[in-house]
C-alpha cells in the first residue's frame, strides 16, 4: 500500500510540476502554470495520453484539474493494472521528455 501511495504521488507530481478544457490541454496548461516550457509540457501530456488508457487518463486529468491532485488520484483506489500504466507513463516521461523539472 505504501508503495502505491508513493508511486501515485510521484507521478502526479510529475504531471503537476510539468505542466489544469480538454484532457491533454488541461495537463499542458497546468504544467506551464508551474513554469515549465511548452515543449516539455506537451511531451509529458502526450506521454500520459499514449501510456494511460482512457479511464485512467481521465482520472489523472480530473486530479490535476481539482487543484488537489495528489489526494484526488490517491483516493481513486487504483488497481494493479492502473499502477502498471502509471509506471509505464513515468518511464516514458523519463526517456522521451526533459525530466529536469524546476
Amino acid at each position: 500500500m505504501k508503495t502505491r501511495i508513493v508511486m501515485a504521488a510521484g507521478l502526479i507530481s510529475i504531471l503537476t510540476a510539468c505542466g489544469g478544457g480538454g484532457g491533454k490541454q488541461v495537463l499542458i496548461d497546468a504544467c506551464m502554470d508551474e513554469g515549465e516550457t511548452r515543449e516539455n509540457c506537451t511531451c509529458v501530456a502526450t506521454a500520459a495520453e499514449e501510456s494511460l488508457d482512457e479511464d485512467l487518463f481521465a482520472k489523472v486529468v480530473e486530479a490535476v484539474s481539482s487543484g488537489d491532485s495528489d489526494l484526488a488520484l490517491l483516493n481513486s483506489d487504483l488497481g494493479v493494472e492502473e499502477i502498471q500504466q502509471l509506471a509505464g507513463f513515468a518511464l516514458s516521461v523519463g526517456t522521451k521528455c526533459d525530466a529536469n523539472f524546476n
